[in-house]
């Protein structure tokens, strides 16, 4: 290959890994990929100062655009797109304060919009997914039951993320799993279940 030069771009922000995995997860987690692409665009040119508030600006302003349209597509009735809306600007919000210090106010304001939004997208989806607490030891979990597609009994799936990510980000996981139809049932209803 002498003479040819081959630009090595793994993504839009090849020399800021942070950055370059948020949009990683976000593309993996839900979020648009014409929403995110755009996005990181507008934010090549803060990315190698690492700008944390160009970062901020930029996805709280696409989460708050996005809950606007969510809301106005629940208003008129259109209830798979908002609720797909919505899930999009909590995923965003969340986004939005990742980098933003412990200390500074928008973190606890960005993550009540986000669960907000999440909550409107839980209650308008179909089926709805409820907000529930899972008891542990002498206190609870927050958590979010996500029923089976097709309604009746099936597999109970617990999903504990990590430090840096939340079971809101997760969701898709979960609705993956609500779909899977038990071994059993499926091979009982083609009459070939070795079930004893």
């Amino acid at each position: 290959m002498s003479g040819i030069a081959v630009e090595r771009r793994n993504g839009p922000f090849p020399d800021n890994y942070r950055w370059q995995q948020a949009i990683f997860r976000l593309w993996y987690t839900g979020g648009g990929p014409g929403e995110v692409a755009r996005a990181a665009a507008e934010l090549a040119d803060a990315s190698a100062s690492s700008n944390v508030e160009a970062w901020y600006a930029v996805w709280h302003a696409l989460a708050e655009r996005l809950r606007t349209r969510g809301e106005r597509h629940l208003a008129a009735g259109h209830f798979d797109s908002g609720a797909a809306t919505l899930l999009r600007s909590s995923l965003y919000e969340q986004w939005a304060i990742a980098f933003v210090d412990h200390t500074d106010p928008r973190r606890v304001e960005g993550h009540a919009r986000s669960l907000s939004s999440f909550g409107r997208y839980a209650a308008a989806r179909r089926p709805s997914i409820s907000r529930v607490e899972v008891p542990y030891e002498s206190s609870s979990f927050p958590a979010w039951f996500v029923p089976r597609n097709s309604g009746g009994a099936g597999a109970t799936a617990i999903y504990l993320p990590g430090w840096d990510s939340t079971k809101e980000q997760g969701i898709a996981l979960a609705q993956a799993l609500a779909a899977v139809e038990p071994v059993a049932a499926a091979a009982s209803r083609a009459g070939a279940c070795g079930c004893s």
